[in-house]
């Protein structure tokens, strides 16, 4: 949705959450961080990339503050010296288990379009100047 940060900042704000994750549905899980919530929007789970899954919401925005920024900095200190990519919805789920308050907005009508290889850039660049040029 247009106004969909509009919408997550405003939700973070209410929940008075140290992390809020915008959701969208998605029928290729395993390409993307998938998260498990409850109807009340906490987030339960965050898996990156599941082989299998009946998860059908990936997130795709996020917003914080401070605290989990402290969260944040302090894990990536820790993995460091590691020999693995940090994947932030790693660091989302360790916040989950750390007990911080993780809350979601699902926009089901939603779409997420990933722009993280050639081909889908691609697409995301015919389509959204498609629809520049049906504007003018």
């Amino acid at each position: 949705p247009a106004d969909a940060f509009c919408r997550l900042v405003a939700t973070h704000a209410r929940a008075q959450a140290e992390v809020t994750l915008g959701l969208f549905p998605t029928d290729s899980p395993q390409q993307f961080g998938m998260v498990d919530f409850e109807p009340s929007g906490r987030a339960v789970c965050i898996i990156d990339k599941p082989v299998q899954t009946k998860l059908t919401y990936l997130w795709g925005i996020a917003c914080w503050g401070p605290v989990f920024t402290a969260f944040l900095a302090e894990a990536l200190q820790r993995v460091a010296q590691g020999d693995r990519e940090v994947v932030l919805g790693d660091v989302f789920q360790a916040a989950i288990l750390a007990g911080l308050r993780v809350h979601v907005l699902p926009f089901p009508d939603g779409e997420y379009i990933d722009i993280g290889t050639p081909a889908t850039l691609t697409k995301a660049i015919c389509r959204f100047s498609q629809q520049a040029g049906s504007r003018t």
